[in-house]
């Protein structure tokens, strides 16, 4: 499978959601089901920084962070205006994986850069 390529241009003080499509196939014709998975976005500086930004895990309240919609095959990010407010960094790279159940196996479906706007309304 082929992570699919999405940029996340954050701004400090709003929220932001992003619904991301697991695939079975890497025409991407064929949703992956994925109940019983969980998942974990990470942002570093680099790619290969040791450093990490932020780490996004499965919410169990979905008010912020991934919710996964197994059968559908999808998961949705959603980052709080709360949360991009503690952002001090501007930019940064994430990939956000699946992880089957018994932590096998591990697919990256989406990565990218993630970029911070500075806020300019208080």
């Amino acid at each position: 499978m082929v992570a699919t390529r999405y940029d996340l241009p954050l701004r400090q003080n709003s929220d932001y959601d992003l619904v991301v499509q697991a695939w079975a196939d890497d025409v991407h014709t064929v949703p992956l089901n994925i109940t019983g998975y969980s998942a974990k976005l990470v942002i570093r500086p680099t790619a290969r920084s040791t450093t990490i930004l932020d780490t996004i895990n499965v919410a169990t309240y979905p008010a912020t962070g991934l919710t996964i919609n197994g059968p559908a095959g999808q998961v949705t990010l959603h980052i709080t205006a709360a949360q991009t407010l503690t952002y001090t960094w501007v930019s940064g790279v994430y990939d956000l994986l699946i992880i089957g159940p018994s932590n096998s196996p591990q697919k990256c479906i989406a990565e990218g850069d993630v970029t911070v706007s500075s806020r300019v309304s208080v």
